[in-house]
């Protein structure tokens, strides 16, 4: 598995993200990761990138909690804030929809992990 540092200029993430959008949500697009299926990136589409900002506050304070396991995990973060790099989720079912609910979900689809 790949490794990146938790914190990369947007014109590394701009190199790594996949061209097709595969869910979305009010605020962001999740893109897949070129030649990494297991992480996604969510890029904000406002000129403020709060949704990605709070998110990765979220997986941060929870990460070494008994709630870790609840949440996805917060990989790295571009210095605008405009891209976020979280684990893939994986879910039962059709890939394409389970990514898009994700999108929708965000805080790293936390509703599929109690199914």
């Amino acid at each position: 598995m790949a490794t990146y540092p938790r914190l990369m200029k947007d014109a590394e993430f701009e190199q790594l993200i996949s061209p097709e959008c595969i869910g979305s949500g009010g605020a962001r697009c999740v893109y897949g990761v070129q030649n990494d299926h297991s992480h996604v990136i969510k890029k904000v589409h406002f000129p403020f990138p709060g949704a990605n900002f709070v998110e990765w506050f979220v997986c941060n304070a929870v990460a070494k909690t008994r709630w870790a396991d609840a949440f996805g995990q917060c990989i790295a973060l571009s210095e605008s804030g405009r891209y976020l790099m979280m684990e893939r989720q994986r879910f039962r079912g059709n890939s394409r929809a389970r990514d898009a609910s994700c999108a929708r979900l965000g805080a790293g689809c936390l509703a599929s992990k109690f199914r």
